[in-house]
């Protein structure tokens, strides 16, 4: 019995400090999971704000890449190399809000992609249309197609909205997400400044410039 308790708190220990990330290790080099064609679409909600997610945690713990007036979905890509280590399904999640209007995203799946200690997670994507190489154990390459954003009727008839949460971090709950921006390619990193710089959501601009905020700003490994 003992034994079996020592292999439990072993494992628990060795997930929440991987004993990686405290030696000397390659770091990923990120793209944006989306393609520049759609760049001029886009809009960001930042990372650590807490206009829509209040309370005593650290805020938004990821980025959100938005689209209004769409008549096609969004193609999500990988950030980085990787292996799909889950996949949660979900009938419906949160609302998405804007200080206009609420969102719905129904029938819906994460994807969770490890490289290493690291992961990326690519939330709220559309089930439904979630590609046949995207299963648990996939070995993916940076750039391939994760899947597709969950459209809903738009304001306008004949368009759609449509989101993705992404983050970025390890596979410690403890050591947690990180801010992709010093992780990020030059002309990602400029693209995703761009985006930031061109969003129309009021309350979110109110923290322009900054796309990692309050806890999350500058948070990089040591």
């Amino acid at each position: 019995m003992l034994g079996i308790v020592g292999i439990g708190i072993g494992y628990v220990a060795f997930r929440l400090f991987p004993p990686g990330y405290y030696l000397p290790h390659e770091k990923p080099v990120l793209i944006l999971p989306i393609p520049p064609e759609y760049d001029s679409e886009a809009n960001i909600n930042p990372m650590g704000e807490k206009i829509y997610h209040p309370g005593p945690g650290n805020g938004h713990c990821g980025i959100d890449f938005g689209f209004k007036g769409l008549t096609e979905k969004v193609p999500y890509i990988a950030s980085m190399d990787g292996r799909v280590s889950q996949m949660r399904f979900y009938p419906f999640r949160d609302a998405w809000i804007d200080e206009n209007t609420v969102v719905i995203s129904w029938n819906v799946v994460d994807v969770i992609i490890v490289n290493g200690i690291y992961q990326t997670v690519y939330s709220e994507m559309d089930a439904d249309s979630l590609p046949a190489t995207i299963r648990v154990g996939a070995r993916i390459k940076q750039g391939d197609l994760v899947g597709y954003g969950n459209m809903t009727g738009g304001v306008v008839p004949g368009t759609f909205f449509e989101m993705i949460h992404w983050e970025f971090g390890s596979v410690s709950p403890i050591i947690d997400r990180f801010c992709p921006l010093t992780y990020f390619t030059e002309e990602s990193r400029l693209r995703i400044e761009a985006i930031w710089a061109q969003t129309d959501n009021p309350e979110m601009k109110a923290q322009y410039p900054l796309i990692c905020n309050g806890w999350y700003e500058g948070k990089a490994e040591k």
